[in-house]
């Protein structure tokens, strides 16, 4: 059986020796009546105990990381679980924030999330709620795509609706933007993204709205964390 791979949605912390990771139980229904196929992995993590050893290791990255310039603003986008990176980010940053000297060294730190209903699939929504009241984080637009109580919207609406902030943080403050999730929500956000910037900075033709792109990857500033189940 092939490894899973699954981002850990913890910061490095001295005082603690865990991690942590955020995952969705895999179900398919079945062609037989009362009957349902579940993931292999993703139901054995959801049915362990508490204290069973498990074969891990621990892959670190070098591309999908934090700038060190604290000042760099960040800008992340995640739908379901791709939200777990991000986790980890404000965590880590939140440790900076408590340990600062200046609360002016800390650029921007905005989250764009998508899921289905807020009640049922809303992800750590009182910690992000939270960590906007206390400032840890900027800005946070999350977009329902199956709540009766809120107007149907998947991510790229709401970077759409935030189109000039993304703008000025990437173009003139040298944001970084950090992507996580399935690869179809990543392509449709590079899309997106392409508009904006191609509206924005009056570019001419595709070749050129993918040369910005590739500007931005070549800069080290444009990550992408891409999962296809």
């Amino acid at each position: 059986m092939k490894s899973r791979f699954y981002s850990i949605s913890s910061c490095l912390n001295k005082d603690k020796n865990e991690l942590e990771i955020t995952f969705g139980v895999l179900k398919n229904e079945s062609i037989f009546a009362d009957s349902s196929h579940y993931g292999v992995c993703t139901k054995f993590l959801a049915d362990s105990p508490i204290g069973i050893v498990m074969p891990a290791e621990i892959i670190q990255s070098n591309k999908f990381i934090l700038p060190d310039d604290l000042s760099v603003p960040v800008i992340m986008i995640g739908t379901g679980t791709g939200i777990a990176p991000f986790r980890s980010f404000w965590a880590q940053r939140e440790l900076d924030y408590q340990n600062r000297i200046n609360s002016d060294r800390f650029g921007d730190f905005i989250l764009f999330y998508g899921c289905r209903a807020k009640n049922k699939d809303f992800l750590y929504m009182k910690e992000i709620e939270a960590l906007k009241d206390r400032q840890i984080l900027s800005e946070f637009h999350i977009a329902f795509s199956r709540d009766i109580n809120f107007p149907k919207e998947y991510v790229q609406d709401k970077l759409w609706e935030n189109s000039d902030k993304i703008v000025e943080l990437v173009v003139n403050k040298k944001a970084h933007i950090f992507v996580c999730g399935r690869s179809q929500m990543a392509s449709g956000v590079a899309e997106k993204l392409k508009v904006i910037f191609s509206k924005h900075l009056k570019l001419l033709g595709k070749d050129q709205d993918d040369t910005f792109i590739q500007k931005l990857k070549n800069e080290n500033r444009y990550h992408e964390d891409i999962f296809n189940s």
